[in-house]
């Protein structure tokens, strides 16, 4: 499911263990990423 949360409701997924998918570019996810995050670019 998709679907748009502000980073408090981001928080409360993270710390219960949900799975949190990139999908911006290698060099954009290197720079700047959520611990833990898979990396799957669109392109």
């Amino acid at each position: 499911m998709i679907k748009n949360i502000n980073a408090d409701q981001a928080k409360e997924e993270f710390d219960k263990g949900t799975e949190f998918i990139d999908v911006r570019e290698y060099n954009e996810f290197v720079q700047v990423r959520i611990p833990g995050s898979k990396l799957i670019p669109m392109s």
